[in-house]
């Protein structure tokens, strides 16, 4: 049975779960933006314990996020921090189609 995303039901065709993605977002912060690795590593991508799910391809571990949504996450909570932050981001994982979609949702945000 195809494996798919609980947030945008695509097929999860990179299946590495949240931890392992996490793990290369926050070498990438370190050094750098240092500030935020507490946030990123309090990050989860199990949406659910519902349905079918991936495996991670690294660990093991169950995945119902694909990859791709779980960086959207990571960008947003980029973006709140500081949006160059958040463009820096996108280029070096190259999401820069997803930045204009996170501009146009965070810009309907209110950050308390």
């Amino acid at each position: 049975m195809e494996k798919k995303c609980e947030v945008c039901s695509e097929s999860v065709t990179n299946p590495i779960c949240g931890e392992c993605l996490s793990s290369a977002v926050r070498s990438w912060l370190r050094g750098r933006y240092s500030w935020l690795i507490p946030e990123v590593s309090a990050m989860n991508n199990n949406a659910s314990a519902k349905g079918p799910y991936a495996e991670c391809v690294i660990c093991g571990s169950r995945i119902d996020l694909c990859s791709g949504c779980y960086y959207e996450e990571v960008q947003k909570l980029l973006y709140r921090a500081d949006p160059n932050i958040a463009h820096e981001f996108s280029s070096f994982f190259n999401f820069e189609m997803q930045n204009l979609k996170l501009e146009k949702e965070v810009s309907k945000v209110v950050v308390v």
